[in-house]
């Protein structure tokens, strides 16, 4: 009984060290060189896949490079650590006009080929909603802010780092799945924040979880029963 008993704790040991590991960011902060070249492999693929020509690329609007340079700019000061996306929602109402013909009848309906995109590849490399809720009433603002009114969907997602999340972000497939967002959501903010305090990071809930499951199996399956 008593090598059972150490074999649970050694195992629930073994499982939580595996997912600490798997979660927690351990690549380190982004080089410019990657960021660099990551870029210019996106440009190549979308050149290769016939998406983009070089007269595309030199006519190129000042609101586009501006983009590109913000995003150059996030991934290049990298601090290595995971960030949560803070993401405000305007979705369509009614029916939308999907990419390539055809009609959706909600919003939700339209995004799911972005989610069936997303979804799979956040999971696989430890990132997720952390948070999603509706809008109600009108936003309180303070300050000159126009245009800001009403948000219908607030959402915070979980990267487990910048370099996950250029990874996910950066191919023609991802590409292709934004266009049914872009169509569904007309209007909508995406701010990266870096976290210096949150009260329910998994690797705590589960840490805590793991040792009362462990600490009950323990209990009253495995530790001896004492005669009266």
């Amino acid at each position: 009984m008593l090598t059972k008993r150490r074999g649970l704790w050694a195992g629930a040991l073994i499982l939580y060290a595996v997912f600490w590991i798997w979660y927690t960011p351990w690549g380190g902060p982004l080089t410019d060189e990657e960021v660099d070249n990551h870029f210019a492999a996106m440009i190549e693929e979308a050149r290769a896949a016939g998406r983009v020509s070089e007269a595309d690329l030199a006519q190129m609007s000042e609101g586009d490079l501006g983009r590109i340079e913000g995003m150059k700019g996030f991934l290049k000061n990298d601090n290595g650590r995971s960030f949560v996306m803070v993401n405000l929602i305007d979705e369509i109402d009614g029916s939308v006009d999907l990419p390539g013909g055809g009609v959706a009848s909600t919003s939700t309906d339209a995004l799911k080929n972005y989610n069936a995109y997303m979804i799979p590849r956040l999971f696989s490399r430890a990132s997720h909603p952390i948070f999603i809720g509706k809008g109600e009433i009108s936003t309180f603002v303070l300050g000159n802010l126009s245009n800001v009114s009403e948000w219908d969907q607030v959402a915070l997602v979980r990267y487990r780092s910048r370099r996950d999340f250029m990874q996910i972000t950066g191919s023609l497939a991802f590409r292709d799945s934004f266009e049914f967002k872009a169509a569904a959501v007309p209007r909508s903010i995406a701010q990266p924040v870096t976290v210096q305090f949150w009260m329910f990071d998994l690797r705590f809930v589960l840490a805590i979880g793991m040792l009362l499951v462990t600490m009950a199996v323990d209990l009253f399956w495995l530790r001896p029963k004492t005669p009266y």
